[in-house]
């Protein structure tokens, strides 16, 4: 999850400064000339690498929803709990074919794997929250400040995701560029918050 971040964010940091063949514009960046995730790690041979880091990302976020519902299945009906973790499943499936599919290679695919990805992650992402944050006494006390940063961090993506809907909130031409990026990386904050509060074990079976 780090250096996927990493990563990417040092190939964004030379696409505005050294400039890179990925971009569709790209020198100087600035709220009107700003690079896409997409274009910017879709062009080879980066494409290769971004494939590669999100089938891991995907295959480590499985791993979490595991983990997570194993322990919402003690408070959380079945059948909720069941969709969360199919929300889950197809999320780790598009996430890859994002990379697989770039936007250079085959866009309405792409535009199909990121749609998908998207709706996935936000349905899962503000279910799971949303279920923490009502049966907060299911968690520790150390949990409590995270839950709650985890709410106001998940407004802050509600409220880029309204900005990239209608670009007249912002008046800055590449408010869906930068939209990108905020929600990428709150993506990996929030995940990263939820993880030390609900830790994966590989433990899959009782003790006989």
């Amino acid at each position: 999850m780090v250096m996927m971040a990493v990563t990417i964010a040092f190939f964004g940091v030379r696409a505005c400064t050294e400039g890179h063949p990925g971009s569709l514009r790209f020198g100087e960046c600035t709220v009107d000339n700003f690079p896409d995730i997409s274009h910017l790690m879709g062009a080879p041979p980066l494409n290769k690498l971004y494939a590669i880091m999100l089938t891991v990302y995907s295959a480590t976020k499985l791993a979490e929803s595991r983990a997570y519902y194993n322990k919402l299945s003690t408070f959380v009906p079945p059948l909720l709990n069941g969709f969360l973790f199919f929300a889950a499943v197809v999320a780790m499936i598009a996430g890859p074919g994002i990379g697989y599919w770039d936007c250079y290679f085959d866009m309405d695919t792409h535009c199909l794997m990121s749609s998908t990805f998207t709706i996935a992650e936000v349905v899962y992402l503000y279910t799971l929250c949303g279920i923490m944050s009502y049966n907060r006494e299911q968690f520790g006390p150390h949990a409590q400040h995270v839950i709650t940063r985890v709410q106001y961090q998940l407004l802050f993506v509600a409220f880029v995701g309204l900005c990239m809907t209608f670009p007249t909130i912002l008046d800055w031409g590449s408010i869906s560029e930068i939209g990108e990026w905020l929600a990428f990386f709150s993506d990996f904050i929030i995940r990263f918050q939820i993880a030390a509060v609900i830790r994966y074990t590989s433990k899959v079976v009782k003790d006989q």
